[in-house]
C-alpha cells in the first residue's frame, strides 16, 4: 500500500507553468494526483531509503485506475478526463527531468473502458492491455486503463502490477474485487516476475497545506481511509498490522530492508512523498544536471525534511481511522470460556485419577511452601489453567526462547500438566488457534522492544480482566504507564547520587521490586542507561531481584527481563534471570527459614538468596486491593498476622480516626513491609506508585506520623486522578492514572533512610559524647563528591526552585524530574518539593547536646550567642535534616563545627565529608573550627570574612527556618504547587505538588 503526498511546490517550476497555462480540462491539484501516481508506479519514492525499488526493481507494466465518474475529456478527474490528461502530464513530466532521471520513471500511456461499451470494444481494450510493453527510446511503458466501476467485478482482466485509486469507493466489495485483481501472482519464482502487488493512493495537497491538517480536514483522504478499511474488513493480515503499527508508533521507520526475511511478505505499508527530485534554472527554466554527491545530500535533505514526521502523522490517523482498538478484546470473552472449561476438565481428570490426585496434591503443598499457606485446590488448579493457556503465546512472544526447559516454576507445572495431559487433558483449546495465529501474526509486524512491551501489557490487563476477573479484583492488578516508572527510577537514581554518593549502577546495591508484575520497572531500569555497560551483567544476574504472585505475570516478567537483557548484551550463551520468584512478598516475614521444597526447588532457593540479599532500593507498584466487595464473593484479602502486628504498632497506634481498617489495604501494608526490609544500618530509598489516600486521610494520620519518624527525606509527587468525585471536582482532579484498572487518587512517594549505625559512648574532651551518630563501614567506604550535585533535575535543584522543562524526547535519557501526564492532561508538568521531615529522636539527642555541651562548644556559645559577633544570630545543636549542626546562622547559610582530636581519625573524616555533602546539598556552608582555636579573635575574623563574601554573592534561601518555606514557583505549564503540612504531624514537614 503505497500513500503517496504530493505538494504541487514539489513540482519543477517548468511543469507547473505548462499546467497552471492550460485550459479547464486539467487544474493543479489533478495534475499534482497524476505526478503523485507516475511516482507510485515508477517505485520512485522520497521517504522509503529507495528500498522499495530494491525489494521490486522492475518497474510497474500494467495498471487499473478508478476515477469518481465517466465525464468528458472536459471534466477534470473523471475517466474520460484523464484518460487523455495522464499521458499528457507524463510527457510534461519527464522532459523536467535529466535523461538519467527519465530513465528511472514510467512513461503512462492510458485508455478508458466503462460499462456503455460493447463487448467487442472492451475486449480489443483488454487486449490492448495485455500486450507486452515494449522499451521505446529507453523509457518504461505503463499501461494504465481507466474506470469508475465496470473492471471491479465479471470482467476477466489480465494480470495487473498495481491499482490506483483517484476518488474514493463507497463499496467495501468493490474496493475488495479490485484490490485481488492487483494481487494475483504469476511467473513467481521466476526471474523479472512480480514480487509485489501496489495499491496506489495519491492524495494532493493544497499549496502550503500541513499534512496534519489535510489528514483532520481533508476530504480527499477519505478515499485513503475507506479502501484501507475495506482491506481490514476482509483481511485479518491487514488488521494485525494496522495494529501493529499502533504498538510501532514511536519508530520512526517501518520499512523491512532487501535481505530481511519479512521483505516476502505479501502486503505491507510505504508512506512517501514525491518531493522535487531535480533543480532547474530560475532565468531559462532548463534542467540542471547535479552530481551524485549533491543529489544524494538534496535526497537526504528532503527525506528529513518531509518524510519524517509526516510518516508519523499518517500512521497515526491511519491507526485512528483504520485501527481496531478492541483488537484482543475481541478474543477475550473465548479465552476465558476455554480457561472456566480446562479448569473444570481438570478437577474431574484429578478426582477419578488417584495418581494424578497424589501428584496434584504433591503440587499443592508446594505452592502453599513457596506461595501462601492460603492457597487453595481452586487456586492451584486456576494457575494450572493459565499455563496451558499461555503456553503457545510465549512461543509466539519470545520465539527464540524455550520458555519450559528455562523457567523454574514452568519446568514443575509442565510436569504436572503432562500428567493430567496421559489422561486426556488439552483438547479444549483447539478452539484458540485462530487466537494464537493471531498473536503471532501481530508479533511478526513488531519491531521495537517498546512495542513488544505494550503489547504485553494488553495482552496481560485484557486476559486477566475477562477470564480471571475475580484474581484482579483480589490482587489488584493494575499496569503501571511507562512514564510513570521512567520517573521513578530516574528520580530513585538521583536520591542514590544525592543522598549516598552513589548510583544504582554501583556493585552492592541491590535493588528489589516485590510487586513485578510484567517486568516494566526491572526492564526499564535495565533500557534507562543508569547500569552502565560494564555493570550490565554482573547486575542482573546479583543484584537485581523481584517478586510475583500471579504466575502469568511471572511468567511474563521473566522473559520479558531477559529479552531485554539479551538486546543489551548480546551474548553466545543464554543467560537465565534467576532473581525472579513466585511468592507471596507479604508473606516472606510471615515465616523463619524455608525447608527446600523437591517440587519446586529452585524457586525455594531463589527465595531464601533474596532474604538474605541486603537490599538497599526497593520501586514497584504494589497491589491496590480492598478486598471484597460482598461476602458471597468468597475472595478475601489474605491475612498476614506478623506485618498486620506492625501495623497495629505503628501506623494504628499513631491513628486517633476510630475506623482504621483501611490501614490493613494492600498498598499501606506494601509501606510497612517496604520500610522493615531496608536496613536501619545501611539506609536505602524506597520509590513507589501507590493510592494517594494516604496523604489526607483521617485514618491515616499515624501513618504519616511513623513515616516521618522512620525516615530522613520524604519526597511526595500527587498526581491526582480521584475519579470517586463528581462535577467540577471530578473534572480538575482529571483522567485516572491507570485508565479502568483504578478510580482512585495516585501519588508517587520517595522515602530516604540515611544510614543510622548504634551509637558510641566516649567520653572525655574533644570525643564523640554518647548518642552522636558514629560512622559505618559502609560510609567510610563511599565515595562522596565534593560538591553537592548541580545538576538542573535533581532534587536538590528542584527543593531550591528550579523548574523542570523535560522534553518528551528527553525523559529516560537520564536524570529525570518531570513527568508529562496522560492524555487527558497533556499539557501539565509535575515537579518534585523536597520534604524536611523533623527525627523526634534526634530533636531529643539535640536538646540534650544543648544542656550537656562539650568545653570547647560553652566557650563558643559564649562568643556568639545574643549577636556578639558581627551581629548575626545564631542556634546551636540544630537538627537540619538527619544530622544536628553545632552552631548554625541561618541569615549567613552558615555552620561552624567544633572539632576536637577525634574528627582526625578516618571513619570520622569520611563521616564529616558525608555531613558536609548534606549540608552544602541544602546551599548551606560548612567552617569546621579546631578546639584550640576556639576564641574570639579567631571566631570574629573567620565570621566577618565569610559575611562580607556572603553579602556579595548570596546563595539560595537557606532551610530551617521556624515556619514553613514556601513551595517552588515559576515551574510553567498549568499547575500550581502548594504546600501541605501532612494531617496531625506535628513535626514532619511533608511538601507535595498538587494540580490546581
Amino acid at each position: 500500500v503505497i500513500i503517496l503526498t504530493v505538494d504541487p511546490k514539489d513540482l519543477p517550476p517548468t511543469v507547473l507553468a505548462n499546467f497552471e497555462n492550460k485550459d479547464k480540462s486539467i487544474n493543479l491539484p489533478l495534475a499534482t494526483q497524476l505526478v503523485g501516481a507516475i511516482h507510485g508506479l515508477s517505485k520512485q519514492l522520497v521517504g522509503d531509503g529507495g528500498r522499495t525499488l530494491a525489494e521490486d526493481p522492475k518497474p510497474c507494466t500494467r495498471a487499473i485506475l478508478f476515477a469518481s465518474k465517466i465525464g468528458n475529456i472536459e471534466d477534470p478527474g473523471s475517466s474520460v478526463n484523464i484518460e487523455a490528461m495522464f499521458p499528457e502530464v507524463s510527457n510534461i513530466y519527464l522532459k523536467s527531468k535529466s535523461y538519467e532521471e527519465r530513465r528511472k520513471f514510467v512513461s503512462i500511456e492510458c485508455k478508458h473502458v466503462d460499462g456503455t461499451m460493447n463487448t467487442s470494444e472492451r475486449n480489443h481494450i483488454l487486449a490492448w492491455l495485455s500486450e507486452d510493453n515494449t522499451n521505446q527510446n529507453d523509457t518504461n511503458v505503463c499501461k494504465v486503463l481507466t474506470n469508475v466501476r465496470c473492471l471491479s467485478e465479471g470482467v476477466d482482466v489480465p494480470a495487473l502490477d498495481a491499482v490506483v485509486f483517484m476518488a474514493p469507493k463507497k463499496s467495501q466489495i468493490d474496493i475488495v474485487q479490485s484490490v485481488g485483481r492487483v494481487m494475483r501472482n504469476f511467473r513467481r519464482g521466476e526471474d523479472g516476475g512480480k514480487k509485489y502487488g501496489y495499491i496506489v493512493l495519491p492524495v494532493a495537497l493544497s499549496p502550503g497545506e500541513d499534512i496534519c491538517e489535510a489528514l483532520e480536514k481533508n476530504d480527499r483522504f477519505k478515499e485513503v481511509w475507506s479502501v484501507l478499511c475495506a482491506l481490514r474488513a476482509h483481511d485479518e493480515n491487514f488488521n494485525a498490522q494496522v495494529n501493529a503499527i499502533r504498538l510501532n508508533m514511536a519508530d520512526t521507520a517501518r520499512y523491512s530492508s532487501p535481505d530481511d526475511n519479512s521483505a516476502t511478505d505479501s502486503s505491507k505499508f510505504i508512506v512517501g512523498t514525491t518531493g522535487n527530485q531535480c533543480q532547474t534554472n530560475e532565468d531559462t527554466g532548463d534542467v540542471l544536471q547535479t552530481n551524485k554527491e549533491q543529489e544524494t545530500k538534496i535526497r537526504i535533505a528532503r527525506q528529513l525534511e518531509l518524510f519524517t514526521p509526516d510518516q508519523g502523522k499518517i500512521f497515526a490517523k491511519l491507526v485512528d481511522k483504520v485501527g481496531t482498538r478492541n483488537y484482543w478484546e475481541g478474543w477475550a470473552s473465548d479465552v476465558g470460556r476455554v480457561a472456566r472449561d480446562i479448569i473444570a476438565h481438570m478437577n474431574d481428570i484429578i478426582e477419578r485419577y488417584p495418581d494424578v490426585q497424589s501428584a496434584f496434591d504433591r503440587y499443592l503443598a508446594g505452592l502453599q511452601k513457596n506461595i501462601n499457606t492460603s492457597i487453595d485446590r481452586e487456586q492451584a488448579a486456576e494457575m494450572l489453567g493459565q499455563h496451558i493457556i499461555v503456553g503457545p503465546i510465549f512461543d509466539a512472544l519470545f520465539a527464540d526462547y524455550h520458555f519450559n526447559d528455562n523457567n523454574a516454576v514452568s519446568k514443575t507445572l509442565a510436569r504436572m500438566v503432562k500428567k493430567l495431559q496421559d489422561r486426556g487433558l488439552g483438547k479444549d483449546t483447539t478452539i484458540l488457534n485462530s487466537f494464537y495465529a493471531s498473536i503471532r501474526n501481530q508479533i511478526g509486524d513488531i519491531t521495537s522492544p517498546a512495542a513488544r512491551q505494550q503489547l504485553i501489557k494488553e495482552l496481560y490487563n485484557r486476559f486477566f480482566a475477562v477470564a480471571f476477573p475475580k484474581t484482579v479484583q483480589r490482587l489488584g492488578i493494575v499496569y503501571t504507564p511507562i512514564e510513570c516508572v521512567d520517573f521513578i527510577i530516574h528520580s530513585v537514581e538521583s536520591l542514590m547520587n544525592r543522598e549516598f554518593g552513589r548510583s544504582l549502577s554501583d556493585e552492592n546495591v541491590h535493588i528489589l521490586d516485590p510487586f513485578v508484575g510484567t517486568g516494566t520497572f526491572i526492564t526499564r531500569l535495565l533500557q534507562s542507561g543508569i547500569i552502565k555497560d560494564k555493570d550490565l551483567k554482573r547486575k542482573y544476574l546479583k543484584e537485581l531481584h523481584c517478586n510475583e504472585i500471579v504466575l502469568l505475570a511471572y511468567y511474563v516478567a521473566d522473559v520479558n527481563i531477559e529479552t531485554v537483557f539479551h538486546s543489551l548484551h548480546p551474548s553466545d550463551k543464554y543467560i537465565n534471570f534467576d532473581n525472579i520468584c513466585l511468592t507471596d512478598t507479604f508473606e516472606l516475614n510471615e515465616r523463619g527459614q524455608r525447608s527446600i521444597d523437591d517440587l519446586f526447588k529452585e524457586n525455594t532457593e531463589q527465595i531464601e538468596r533474596q532474604c538474605k540479599a541486603p537490599i538497599q532500593v526497593i520501586i514497584g507498584n504494589p497491589p491496590y486491593s480492598v478486598g471484597q466487595k460482598s461476602g458471597n464473593d468468597n475472595n478475601q484479602n489474605l491475612k498476614y498476622p506478623n506485618l498486620d502486628a506492625r501495623i497495629a504498632e505503628t501506623y494504628v497506634a499513631g491513628s486517633k480516626a476510630t475506623l482504621k481498617n483501611s490501614l490493613y489495604d494492600s498498598y499501606i501494608r506494601a509501606f510497612r513491609w517496604a520500610t522493615d526490609r531496608i536496613d536501619d544500618a545501611h539506609g536505602g530509598i524506597i520509590g513507589f506508585i501507590t493510592n494517594g489516600g494516604w496523604l489526607e486521610g483521617n485514618a491515616a494520620a499515624g501513618m504519616r506520623r511513623a513515616l516521618a519518624n522512620e525516615f530522613d527525606c520524604i519526597y511526595v509527587l500527587d498526581l491526582r486522578g480521584d475519579q470517586r468525585t463528581q462535577g467540577e471536582m471530578s473534572r480538575k482532579e482529571g483522567g485516572k492514572i491507570f485508565g479502568s484498572g483504578s478510580r482512585a487518587k495516585v501519588c508517587m512517594t520517595f522515602l530516604v533512610k540515611r544510614p543510622h549505625p548504634q551509637p558510641l559512648s566516649i567520653n572525655g574532651e574533644g570525643s564523640f559524647v554518647e548518642g552522636e551518630v558514629s560512622p559505618c563501614a559502609a560510609i567510610s567506604k563511599a565515595k562522596y563528591a565534593a560538591t553537592p550535585s548541580t545538576s538542573p533535575h535533581s532534587p536538590a535543584s528542584l527543593a531550591a526552585g528550579t523548574p523542570s522543562t523535560l522534553s518528551k524526547k528527553e525523559r529516560g535519557k537520564g536524570d529525570a524530574d518531570s513527568l508529562r501526564s496522560s492524555e487527558n492532561k497533556p499539557n501539565l508538568e509535575f515537579l518534585i518539593v523536597k520534604s524536611n521531615p523533623v527525627n523526634a529522636a534526634k530533636a531529643e539527642l539535640a536538646k540534650k547536646f544543648r544542656k550537656e555541651p562539650t568545653p570547647y562548644e560553652d566557650i563558643a556559645w559564649q562568643l556568639l550567642r545574643n549577636r556578639k559577633i558581627c551581629n548575626t544570630k545564631w542556634r546551636r545543636q540544630q537538627l537540619i535534616g538527619g544530622y544536628i549542626a553545632d552552631f548554625y546562622c541561618p541569615e549567613l547559610a552558615l555552620i561552624l563545627e567544633i572539632d576536637g582530636a577525634v574528627h582526625n581519625t578516618p571513619e570520622a573524616i569520611a563521616y564529616d565529608e558525608c555531613r558536609t555533602y548534606f549540608f552544602n546539598s541544602k546551599n548551606i556552608n560548612v567552617i569546621r573550627v579546631k578546639n584550640d582555636d576556639c576564641n574570639a579573635e579567631w571566631l570574629t575574623s573567620i565570621i566577618q570574612q565569610y559575611k562580607s563574601a556572603y553579602l556579595n554573592t548570596p546563595l539560595s534561601s537557606p532551610i530551617g527556618t521556624d515556619t514553613f518555606s514556601p513551595s517552588p514557583v515559576g515551574c510553567g505549564g498549568d499547575v500550581s504547587l502548594s504546600a501541605y503540612r501532612g494531617g496531625e504531624v506535628k513535626n514532619c514537614r511533608i511538601y507535595y505538588t498538587s494540580v490546581a
